[in-house]
């Protein structure tokens, strides 16, 4: 088993807002893009099992709407939907 040398990752959030009558706006989330990029030795199958992992493991993403985030892994030049 190879170790990462380094992971990189970029996240986006996706939003919107309209300004109402009785306050000064309602915010809505349409969602969270995470790319992320470990650079390892390993094969994609063990990185998408490690990141699968990882998402499972989150309390944040627990708390948040099924399916308000979004994961991408990259492979050579390529990015993975998750």
């Amino acid at each position: 088993s190879s170790a990462a040398s380094d992971v990189y990752k970029r996240q986006t959030m996706n939003w919107d807002g309209a300004v109402t009558e009785s306050g000064p706006y309602i915010a809505n989330c349409n969602g969270y893009n995470l790319d992320i990029d470990i650079i390892s030795d390993e094969t994609i199958k063990n990185k998408t099992i490690l990141l699968n992992a990882a998402i499972a493991g989150c309390f944040i993403e627990a708390s948040l709407k099924p399916g308000i985030v979004k994961h991408r892994l990259k492979h050579k030049d390529n990015w993975i939907n998750i």
